[in-house]
């Protein structure tokens, strides 16, 4: 997350940023990182198999609880309990944790979503303030039912939408998050995926119709200038994607990383019209060498931000 903040370091004490950029205000008492140690993350991602998927929305319920020392709530400015909020989950990249969630909201939006960050169960140095994630298939399993549990727990504390619900992430933050959405389809209205890599290793069974549940829109957002940018790459998993029968739209800039803020009102834009407003997601013509139908491409160019 080099954009905001090239070297972030966490206070365990209070898990607040040490620039000060958020304001206790914007977080809802008693959900916050209050350390990092292994103890947490072992709780938090415990050694069991493989979750069978889940077809409802009350079956969240049924998930444990996540401890608070792995998860950060954002609760919007103005809460008002009598609307039902989308609620965006969010998954930071590697060398970070769930604190993140609170420097990118109020970039996306300070009033519209409800969001929750939730640590990656890979502890990465000594202090147990930087995680990452694991592409394994139980390492994905675990993070599914953790993303189940942090969602039962944000639904029974807040007003919630439960067919607005988005999985979001940065880098392998959105990896992850694409992993768990293919792997329970139907759960979450969308996934957004700032700079993740598609990888089908644990799909390459997937195929149009066998997807377990109804299909889900995706953005998927990509730096043009980043150096493992592959045009022909980024084609062919949009074309993997297309087969699934799930809409995705694509949005390129014209920058080196994916963390902006243009990119990230562009999250918020995008919620608020497709899952929100349940506009669908149409195809229009793109740059590249093909023709695709049920896909949308989109360059934006701005300045440094």
């Amino acid at each position: 997350m080099k954009r905001f903040d090239s070297a972030m370091f966490w206070d365990a004490s209070d898990a607040m940023p040490h620039d000060g950029s958020m304001s206790g205000d914007s977080v809802s008492d008693g959900a916050f990182a209050s350390g990092g140690s292994e103890s947490f993350t072992n709780s938090l991602y415990p050694s069991a198999g493989a979750g069978k998927p889940l077809s409802h929305m009350s079956d969240f319920e049924q998930k444990p609880s996540v401890p608070a020392a792995c998860k950060r709530v954002y609760v919007p400015m103005y809460y008002e309990k009598n609307y039902q909020y989308p609620l965006v989950v969010w998954l930071h990249n590697d060398g970070f944790n769930e604190n993140q969630v609170c420097q990118v909201m109020p970039h996306i939006s300070d009033r519209n979503h409800l969001a929750v960050g939730l640590r990656a169960p890979q502890l990465m140095d000594d202090s147990g303030q930087r995680f990452a994630w694991s592409a394994d298939g139980e390492s994905v399993a675990a993070a599914s039912r953790q993303v189940d549990a942090v969602i039962a727990e944000m639904v029974s504390q807040f007003n919630i939408h439960k067919d607005r619900i988005v999985l979001a992430g940065y880098q392998s933050g959105g990896s992850m998050a694409m992993q768990i959405a293919l792997r329970q389809a139907g759960k979450y209205a969308a996934v957004i995926s700032m700079g993740g890599q598609m990888d089908w290793s644990l799909a390459s069974g997937l195929q149009s119709g066998s997807l377990p549940g109804k299909p889900f829109s995706i953005l998927w957002q990509r730096a043009m200038l980043d150096a493992g940018f592959d045009q022909q790459l980024i084609l062919s998993d949009v074309q993997r994607v297309q087969s699934l029968g799930l809409p995705m739209e694509l949005r390129q800039y014209q920058d080196d990383d994916e963390m902006s803020t243009v990119a990230l009102n562009d999250v918020n834009q995008w919620i608020m019209r497709h899952v929100v407003a349940g506009e669908g997601i149409v195809s229009a013509d793109t740059r590249c060498d093909a023709s695709h139908d049920g896909w949308k491409s989109m360059q934006r160019t701005f300045s440094d931000n």
